[in-house]
């Protein structure tokens, strides 16, 4: 059984629909945020559960092959996207994955599946946005919430998003100070 605020060395080999990576330490599932199946981690343990754990990567001693260098200034502190650290087609694999299993390890389904089809465009193509507004040192903020958290993170452009959302977000906190 691993032990809180220990560090352990462990190989990613799976990702959650929520994005963390999912490792076995003494048996145990682990799941560590911000990882890619392949990395292997030096991982702190920071809650156990009875039957999982949660954990940081605080060091990533062998990348993933999968793994890419995210191009966003506020990726790892932001809960807008989370599979921006593992490149576009270990994306679409993981959420092909993850579809699969929804059927057939949750739903108990065997269907046949079509061929998935990524998007043509790896940026600016959600067509919805919610920018949460927060009020910091006397001035109003826009971006998105910290994950697990209702803490505004401020974000000018998203690159996900089209163009036009920052030209909106701009007005609406020029108009409000």
């Amino acid at each position: 059984m691993p032990e809180k605020n220990q560090v352990y060395t462990a190989e990613i080999t799976g990702l959650t629909s929520e994005g963390s990576g999912v490792c076995r330490i003494d048996g145990m599932a682990v799941f560590v945020p911000k990882t890619a199946v392949g990395d292997i981690c030096g991982v702190k343990i920071v809650k156990i559960l009875k039957s999982y754990a949660f954990g940081i990567a605080e060091e990533i001693i062998t990348p993933s092959p999968d793994r890419i260098e995210d191009n966003c200034p506020v990726y790892k502190k932001c809960g807008g996207c989370l599979l921006r650290h593992i490149s576009y087609e270990a994306e679409c694999r993981t959420k092909e994955g993850i579809v699969r299993d929804a059927f057939e390890r949750i739903g108990g389904l065997f269907p046949e599946f079509d061929k998935f089809i990524g998007a043509e465009s790896t940026e600016r193509y959600r067509n919805k946005a919610q920018y949460p507004l927060a009020v910091r040192d006397g001035r109003a903020v826009c971006g998105f919430y910290a994950p697990r958290s209702h803490r505004v993170i401020p974000v000018e452009d998203c690159a996900l998003q089209p163009e036009i959302f920052s030209d909106i977000l701009q007005t609406v906190l020029d108009t409000s100070t």
